[in-house]
């Protein structure tokens, strides 16, 4: 099944080993003239009426999942959240035919960042920060609109230092994208860690506000 990183998602929330984070930087390599299009672009999709109803309801959909996934008391919802993120991915498909070739050319190059320190673990090992460190880390999955996307993998570079790990997420994408659907990307990192004490491991879902 498609969705099986949700169901996963719930089994690392229980186990108290998942952090959601959102992005620390983003950035869009654009002209004025481009920036100006881009901002055109999305008043004038909120002004359609049948499309602002699909995104709100993908964005709807969306933050209940994370919201449940913040919910200590998971274990009978795996089904609500498997339905939720098949309606998000029906609603987005829609969202793509009822939208304009201009909306849903990629055109715009951009850049979103995402850090990984020691304090992201802090929750887990409390005080006993002594000795930390990242021991080894990779991508478990990234996922759009409900759906996963292996082949968005190559848009992912991960590079670690003494500071944490630095993970960058480069593409072209749409004005469709930028404005609305990214809302849903997510990506799935496992860390593994240790101090004096322990060793253990933790699940990041990476999300981009804006």
């Amino acid at each position: 099944m498609k969705y099986w990183i949700l169901a996963l998602l719930v089994l690392f929330s229980l186990t108290g080993c998942l952090k959601t984070k959102s992005s620390s930087q983003s950035s869009i390599d654009m002209t004025a003239d481009d920036k100006k299009t881009l901002v055109q672009d999305c008043i004038d999709m909120k002004a359609q009426g049948n499309i602002f109803e699909l995104l709100a309801r993908i964005k709807k959909d969306t933050d209940r999942i994370l919201g449940i996934l913040s919910d200590e008391k998971l274990n009978t919802k795996e089904d609500e959240i498997r339905a939720l993120a098949d309606r998000i991915s029906e609603n987005a498909k829609k969202v793509e035919s009822l939208s304009s070739e201009a909306w849903t050319t990629a055109r715009f190059n951009q850049d979103i960042k995402w850090d990984i320190d020691a304090y992201d673990f802090k929750d887990l090992i409390g005080p006993h920060m002594g000795g930390f460190k990242i021991r080894d880390y990779e991508i478990s999955g990234v996922y759009l609109m409900g759906a996963k996307r292996d082949d968005l993998l190559g848009n992912l570079t991960m590079t670690s230092d003494e500071e944490g790990i630095h993970i960058s997420y480069k593409n072209k994408a749409s004005s469709l994208e930028v404005c609305e659907l990214q809302k849903t990307l997510m990506i799935v990192v496992e860390v593994r860690y240790q101090n004096v004490l322990l060793k253990g491991t933790r699940y990041f879902d990476l999300i981009v506000k804006r």
